[in-house]
């Protein structure tokens, strides 16, 4: 069951936030190029997901490894839901908190050279 109708774009409006605690709205599985994710959607997110030349962001929530981050377009071009997967089995909870961590060199290498 979805809590929120889409995923609050922090990066946006603080691109600086490396750290950011946000709340599960959402969690489901599915297969990307014949691989298999476990995907959770927050309220909100510090993650950039890959769009307009730049690519997305490195980072861990509660600690784990984020392995690929979908935008997922939900009409208008400034509503979407932003998927942050990962490889293995994860143990989220919805309206579970948990804290997001970016890796602001990697971020930071990608404003760069875009």
């Amino acid at each position: 069951m979805t809590i929120c109708s889409f995923t609050k774009p922090l990066y946006m409006l603080k691109p600086h936030l490396s750290s950011h605690a946000a709340k599960v709205v959402d969690i489901g599985r599915c297969s990307i190029k014949n691989k298999d994710y476990t995907w959770i959607k927050l309220d909100d997110t510090i993650f950039y997901p890959q769009g307009g030349g730049q690519p997305s962001d490195k980072g861990t929530i509660n600690g784990i490894a984020v392995d690929l981050l979908c935008k997922m377009q939900k009409g208008s071009i400034d509503v979407f839901d932003i998927q942050h997967c990962f490889a293995g089995p994860v143990e989220f909870k919805i309206g579970e908190t948990v804290q997001l961590e970016i890796d602001m060199e990697v971020r930071k290498l990608h404003m760069r050279m875009h």
